[in-house]
């Protein structure tokens, strides 16, 4: 066998690869249809606006679901509110081509303003859009309509940063809105006068506010409960705040929890409550229903079936978007319906929706064809389930667990990983 990066793949590269690949493919939203690529997407052209600065912006409201910077997500919009929406973000000057926004709502607050989160348009199907740029390199937008009769226009976006907003009008329509880019720069470390001893509150008092102890807790814990996520994860392993939105963005938890977390303005508070979350996560174990409190799977049966995790956003055909955390096992549901392949969101698997037993929608039973072989661990499960993240609750852990954790946050005092980052801080001798 040839040494080096030469020769044959091993078995478990070629695996990797494998699952790598049919993780591709359930992730890039192949349901949609034709999707294009625009020209020149994809650069992050407006992922790093400065801090306070003040944009208008056309705002998608929704109240299905909330997303973190770092997430890809599917609309399907109506055609004349899509074109409109292209026209205008396309010819928008630098650095704020493509750019537009999406902010959660719920019916309540919709006219009382918020935080949300500006997205880069990557993706459009059933619009020929060209692009000429002229001398000031804006865009002139000229498109074609040819979609056959088709009444909607399938579009992906990627989020980038959040920014606070004002009131807006209503649901489904994309008003123009003056945004303020909030600051996510990464935090301070612990002063060196508290490692040095010099200061007048000793390093214990810091601990609570480092960042960066909290960050690689979080990752330890995220990687013992969903062990088929440590590759991704390591991307965001030392950065405190891409971390807390790509941990906020996995766990299951409702649109309300959610959008707390990216109102959140405090990354050591945000990942203080994810650590805190997947801490009864690891003592619990069980998810259950959010309407009836039923014990419905395990935690460590979660997986990952599309690149982007064991989570993701999908569109349905009437332009809802779903939230999902795909599972392999889930206990007492109910199937209405036939199987379907009609607009699947996974190639090859059919759905079926599924209840709880107290009635609420938990999400969609997916099955593959029968009959072919499947390596286990290589290739996708044969059976799983989608469940939507808002339909799912983690149970309070009981009192002897909660005193027990209390004592073991005690002797850790965050301090696993945290050392690594204050030793960059030690004075010299």
């Amino acid at each position: 066998m040839a040494r080096g990066g030469h020769g044959e793949a091993s078995t478990s590269d070629r695996s990797h690869s494998t699952q790598n690949d049919w993780a591709d493919v359930h992730g890039r939203h192949f349901y949609l249809g034709n999707l294009g690529d625009l020209q020149g997407a994809g650069n992050g052209s407006g992922s790093c606006l400065p801090t306070g600065t003040k944009v208008e912006l056309s705002i998608y409201a929704t109240s299905l679901v909330c997303l973190f910077p770092g997430e890809e997500c599917p609309l399907i919009l109506q055609r004349y509110v899509a074109r409109t929406l292209v026209h205008k973000v396309c010819a928008a000057p630098r650095p704020y081509t493509r750019l537009f926004g999406i902010a959660y709502c719920s019916f309540d607050s919709l006219a009382c303003g918020g935080v949300g989160c500006t997205v880069e348009l990557v993706q459009v199907g059933d619009l020929r859009v060209c692009y000429h740029p002229n001398s000031t390199g804006e865009y002139l937008v000229d498109d074609t309509d040819d979609a056959d009769g088709q009444d909607n226009v399938s579009l992906v976006v990627r989020v980038h940063q959040r920014f606070e907003h004002g009131p807006l009008e209503a649901f489904g329509v994309l008003p123009r809105v003056v945004c303020t880019i909030l600051d996510d720069s990464p935090p301070g470390r612990i002063p060196p006068q508290a490692i040095a001893r010099t200061s007048f509150w000793e390093k214990r008092f810091y601990r609570p506010y480092n960042a960066y102890a909290l960050c690689d807790r979080a990752r330890e814990l995220f990687s013992k409960l969903f062990p088929g996520e440590a590759a991704g994860i390591s991307r965001a392993a030392h950065d405190p705040v891409r971390l807390s939105f790509l941990v906020a963005s996995r766990l299951p938890a409702s649109s309300i929890k959610k959008q707390q977390r990216l109102l959140e303005m405090d990354v050591t508070a945000r990942l203080g409550a994810e650590v805190e979350l997947m801490t009864r996560m690891t003592q619990v174990k069980e998810l259950c229903c959010a309407n009836c409190g039923r014990v419905l799977a395990d935690s460590r049966d979660i997986f990952s079936m599309t690149k982007e995790g064991s989570s993701g956003v999908f569109v349905n055909g009437a332009g809802a978007l779903h939230d999902i955390v795909t599972i392999t096992k889930v206990d007492g549901v109910t199937k209405v319906g036939r199987p379907s392949f009609e607009h699947s969101w996974f190639p090859g698997y059919m759905w079926t929706i599924i209840l709880c037993n107290c009635g609420m929608h938990l999400g969609w039973y997916f099955s593959g064809q029968r009959g072919l072989e499947r390596r286990p661990g290589i290739d996708p499960p044969l059976v799983f389930f989608g469940i939507r993240r808002v339909a799912l609750a983690v149970p309070r852990a009981s009192e002897s667990d909660e005193e027990q954790e209390g004592s073991d946050s005690e002797d850790d005092d965050y301090s696993d990983g945290g050392d690594e980052y204050e030793s960059d801080l030690e004075p010299e001798n």
